[in-house]
């Protein structure tokens, strides 16, 4: 089977982006596919047998479509390809790989493009929220180059804003809830996943962060 796909960087993420009329119509035969161009399961978790990177940011797939029927640009459902298990996770966003959505359905055609700076509206389908892109534009394509950067990016890009509508409560309904799935706890729900605030303080280096899984398994973040 070979379905064509495009390979894209977003913050500092990285992701399959596919047409949704391109894939499978059955879900498990859909989701095999997609398992299979990262190389996963890799019970040693390293996904040689595909794109995968054998890291959470760059085993992540966005799987794109015509979204005019619910009033906006395209749809855009985002999937965490899981590496050592037959699982790919879609109950949130990424907002890096959301910052590819824009620039992908430019230069894929899907929205005209507006040079110098092309609005893209699109609805991610894990939230059921709506983000506008402002994508970079030249010649009717999405232009990369600038002097922006992102820190754990070695180069630097064109910058891209993107605006969420209405961002609270993705996940839990509520902008501030105090119970999820039973359990108390002090969080904000926003914009595209839930943040929980449990004192760990995030300044490891990117090859670091792997010591902290056994208490990220603890606190049940992950």
């Amino acid at each position: 089977m070979r379905i064509p796909a495009v390979l894209m960087r977003g913050g500092t993420s990285r992701a399959l982006f596919f047409h949704r009329s391109d894939l499978p119509e059955e879900p498990t035969l859909r989701d095999q596919f997609i398992l299979a161009a990262y190389g996963s399961p890799d019970p040693d978790r390293r996904q040689v047998d595909g794109i995968g990177g054998a890291t959470s940011s760059t085993s992540k797939v966005a799987v794109i479509s015509d979204g005019r029927a619910r009033g906006v640009d395209v749809l855009y459902h985002f999937g965490q390809v899981s590496i050592d298990q037959e699982l790919i996770d879609r109950r949130g966003n990424c907002g890096n790989i959301s910052a590819a959505v824009g620039p992908f359905a430019v230069d894929e055609g899907l929205v005209e493009a507006t040079d110098p700076v092309t609005l893209v509206r699109f609805l991610n389908v894990n939230t059921d929220k709506v983000i506008v892109a402002h994508v970079p534009t030249k010649g009717g394509r999405f232009d990369p180059t600038g002097d922006f950067f992102v820190p754990g990016v070695p180069r630097g890009g064109s910058a891209l804003r993107l605006d969420y509508e209405d961002p609270s409560g993705a996940v839990t309904g509520k902008l501030l809830p105090e119970e999820f799935d039973g359990a108390i706890m002090r969080c904000i729900d926003s914009r595209h996943r839930m943040e929980r605030y449990v004192g760990v303080v995030c300044s490891w280096q990117p090859g670091e962060a792997h010591t902290l899984q056994p208490c990220f398994i603890e606190l049940g973040c992950v």
